[in-house]
């Protein structure tokens, strides 16, 4: 205990604070109610639950704010609308998963018109998580209740490999994206080749509770073997967990926190550059936030952020995208759970001055490449 409390008395974020935006400047359509959410520097979209089929609404995110919102409405998918993730590399490019079981592109241009680029119908049953390739644009990972994993290259419309049987709830991409891991319903942690979808190693979960969990890689590989993974879900006595692993090797876990005996699935999001890691839990109010550690205790709480009412789902927005003279270093979108109501929450660190360029908060990327060279 005296070790992490050592380690939190001279964290630099221990002081970070959340703020929000004033009432009027947040995303309003009236009651409804969300399913999954994804935004941009430009843009931000909405999965809506509706009586049939599938609808995603698109908003620019300079016209926030009830009675001044423009909005895109995506309405081919035959079920309802389960994902829906941004592409890294294209603001004005959209991909949705469905329990129609089909992957689609969008091209949504910045007056919000609306065409579909590609149609995935590899899969059978519902999607329930997709993932961009972070160093290769044009990449889809998809994953299904049919127990498959997809990689998909949009830019030539083809399968590069399916995994079969694999049942994963949760899936995540490594910093070089060299891998992935995924959680399954038969509660296994695995990592994968991400070029040739083999199997490299696997252990059984900490949490064996009936709760859904979640993965994500974070740490950097050429930082003295410094890659982890966090997973979240609950103990058999429903009480919800957060664990930190080692990558490799991939056996017990180093670290598991137990949070509360909240009910609601956890939402993990992760700052891999300066190793924050927020907590959101469905049905929740506030969003907890860590400093992941290199040693012993390996996690130390910071803060929480508590707001007024429950949210039934959350999203990072990408750096590009933060305020970042105001020393901005993270910026959550929370939607409420009663009705179509988006409440941007933003993170800042405390400078002595506000003008001055935080170089200790934002870090250098690594230049992206193309699929063929990948």
């Amino acid at each position: 205990m005296s070790e992490a409390l050592s380690k939190l008395k001279y964290s630099r974020f221990r002081h970070v604070y959340s703020k929000s935006v004033r009432r009027s400047e947040w995303y309003d359509t009236g009651p409804g109610h969300g399913l999954a959410v994804a935004a941009n520097p430009k843009m931000i979209a909405l999965a809506i639950d509706v009586p049939a089929g599938g609808v995603v609404q698109v908003a620019k995110l300079c016209r926030m704010g009830r009675g001044r919102m423009e909005l895109g409405k995506i309405k081919d998918h035959e079920g309802a609308v389960c994902d829906v993730k941004w592409n890294p590399f294209n603001d004005n490019v959209l991909a949705t998963g469905s329990h129609d079981a089909t992957v689609r592109i969008w091209h949504i241009d910045d007056m919000l018109r609306i065409r579909c680029l590609r149609i995935s119908r590899v899969h059978s049953r519902r999607i329930h998580a997709i993932e961009w390739h972070t160093t290769v644009d044009n990449a889809v990972f998809s994953a299904s209740l049919d127990g498959r994993i997809v990689l998909w290259n949009i830019e030539t419309d083809e399968i590069v490999y399916r995994i079969e049987d694999c049942n994963a709830v949760s899936l995540s991409l490594s910093y070089d994206c060299s891998e992935f891991a995924v959680t399954t319903k038969l509660r296994e942690l695995s990592i994968y080749d991400a070029r040739t979808g083999e199997k490299q190693r696997s252990t059984q979960l900490i949490h064996d509770g009936a709760m859904l969990s979640r993965v994500l890689f974070f740490g950097i590989p050429e930082a003295n073997n410094s890659e982890r993974l966090i997973t979240t879900g609950s103990s058999r006595c429903t009480r919800r967990q957060i664990a930190i692993y080692s990558s490799q090797p991939l056996d017990a876990p180093l670290a598991v926190v137990d949070i509360d005996g909240g009910s609601g699935v956890l939402m993990p999001m992760i700052d891999n550059d300066l190793n924050l890691l927020y907590i959101a839990g469905k049905g929740d109010a506030n969003i907890r936030f860590y400093e992941l550690l290199k040693e012993a205790p390996f996690i130390s709480y910071l803060n929480e952020s508590s707001g007024s009412k429950a949210h039934t789902a959350v999203c990072l927005l990408p750096k590009r995208g933060l305020n970042v003279l105001q020393c901005e270093i993270m910026r959550i979108f929370r939607v409420d759970a009663e009705q179509l109501v988006i409440e941007p929450l933003s993170f800042f660190v405390p400078r002595r001055v506000s003008s001055e360029f935080g170089e200790d908060c934002f870090l250098s990327f690594k230049k992206t490449k193309t699929y063929k060279i990948w």
